[in-house]
């Protein structure tokens, strides 16, 4: 307590404005981009021929799904 709180927040400040404006557009890009991919995964699935949506079963989206998340992840870093 011998601190007070507005130096301790003067200084995380200081300290993490580095960071916040290295990562803030490829953070923010992320939160735009993930669900736009994933509207167009489901698109896609939705216009898929039937032979492909009855080999990628609408129950299991977590398993295709994941990789592709994660591959419109990479692409927005």
């Amino acid at each position: 307590e011998a601190i007070p709180g507005v130096v301790v927040g003067f200084i995380a400040g200081l300290l993490l404005a580095p960071w916040v404006e290295r990562h803030l557009a490829s953070t923010l890009l992320i939160i735009v981009w993930l669900p736009l991919s994933a509207a167009l995964a489901g698109s896609l699935w939705y216009v898929a021929s039937a032979r492909l949506r009855q080999w990628l079963p609408l129950s299991w989206a977590g398993v295709w799904l994941v990789p592709w998340l994660a591959l419109m992840a990479a692409l927005a870093l």
